[in-house]
């Protein structure tokens, strides 16, 4: 009998200590999560809209005389669609911040720094083509 009692209170306290490790392993794991949430929303997410999208299509388009359109590409940002040349961020050839009001039409001028346009919308853009034509011609040498 006594055998049994101290069985007994061993496994009870084997049980309890191995369900409190799966609580501390539990609450660690909630803790990460919440930690990884707080993260997550912190970063506010760039959606790349479809006005961004079209203003894009329509630079490369009017650019396609100029350059050769497959070295044409985009980086979005929180505040901007930056139009690029070989995937450089060094290389803009223009950037439009459509996410505001008034939205803007950005040109590179003298060392890299911005000549903002107010536009109404994508279908002013093709009115400043021979802008944004040496916009890219400026970095091809």
């Amino acid at each position: 009998a006594l055998n049994q009692y101290l069985n007994d209170q061993l496994n009870d306290m084997f049980k309890a200590a191995i369900e409190n490790a799966k609580a501390k392993e539990q609450e660690e794991l909630d803790n990460q999560a919440a930690a990884t949430k707080e993260t997550l929303v912190e970063k506010p997410a760039i959606v790349t809209t479809e006005e961004e999208l079209e203003a894009f299509f329509l630079v490369k388009f009017l650019l396609k005389d100029a350059v050769d359109v497959k070295r044409i590409s985009y980086k979005d940002t929180t505040r901007y669609l930056g139009v690029l040349l070989d995937n450089n961020v060094t290389k803009w050839v223009c950037r439009f911040y459509l996410s505001q009001n008034p939205k803007y039409l950005a040109l590179p001028g003298k060392n890299k720094t911005e000549n903002k346009i107010t536009i109404t919308g994508v279908d002013d853009i093709p009115l400043y083509k021979n802008e944004l034509r040496e916009a890219a011609k400026a970095y091809l040498g």
